[in-house]
């Protein structure tokens, strides 16, 4: 029975790892996704606005009105614009363009939902990993979380050299898995939304994405081996 309490608060732990992994992932697609400043970063190295044919100030207030939208502070994306590419001004997006940023809202939301459910859940998973099997708890709970983050290190890593190898590959599988129709394939000659977050856009954001992601899980590794070089310090006291 103490085996079983032992192994069971060991796979609790395990779960709340993958729990915190997911809040990670989806808070750092928050930090940067839903980042006006970073967008603009990214508009004024990409040279946008002269893409698109029109003012700084003009993208700026299209990409407010963008995160403003995924945010949930914004109810729709009516705006007109003096855009070249558009010919005159009018609405800045088509019909098509919203139909996918609805697509992508309801895609945020999902993910910000199982977030937060995902940090409910490793709360619980914690406390009844503790209260399973308090001895030892620390040390248990810091080495499955490791081992862990190890196993994941490894399939993340197969990912991205899949992804380094064809991002463009990459980019068409995740946006064909992600959603269940084809108004994602714009075309830059008459879109104004694929000219602002081109594939080039979504290589640099995946590659901050994981750069933050990466620190985070490092952050709790760290932790956990401070939890062990403690604990084991404990323990040779007590010899």
């Amino acid at each position: 029975m103490k085996k079983f309490a032992k192994a069971a608060s060991a796979a609790l732990c395990v779960v709340a790892a993958i729990c915190l992994a997911l809040v990670l992932l989806m808070t750092s697609v928050q930090m940067t996704g839903l980042n006006k400043n970073y967008f603009m970063r990214s508009h004024e190295k990409l040279g946008t606005a002269q893409t698109i044919g029109a003012s700084e100030e003009t993208v700026e207030m299209i990409t407010e009105a963008l995160v403003d939208y995924l945010k949930g502070d914004r109810q729709d994306l009516d705006l007109q614009a003096d855009i070249a590419l558009r010919g005159e001004e009018k609405e800045v997006f088509t019909e098509v363009e919203k139909l996918h940023m609805v697509d992508v809202y309801f895609m945020f939301r999902a993910g910000f939902i199982a977030r937060d459910w995902c940090l409910v859940i490793a709360a619980l998973s914690l406390i009844g990993a503790f209260f399973l099997a308090k001895e030892n708890f620390a040390k248990r709970c810091a080495k499955s979380m490791l081992v862990t983050y190890g196993v994941m290190a490894a399939v993340l890593a197969v990912v991205i050299f899949w992804v380094s190898r064809d991002f463009t590959r990459a980019f068409f599988f995740f946006h064909e898995v992600s959603f269940s129709n084809d108004m994602w394939l714009l075309d830059r000659s008459i879109h104004v939304l694929i000219n602002l977050v081109p594939e080039v856009y979504f290589s640099t954001i995946a590659r901050d994405i994981m750069l933050i992601f990466a620190a985070g899980i490092v952050l709790i590794c760290v932790l956990c081996v401070l939890a062990l070089t403690r604990r084991k310090k404990v323990d040779e006291g007590a010899l």
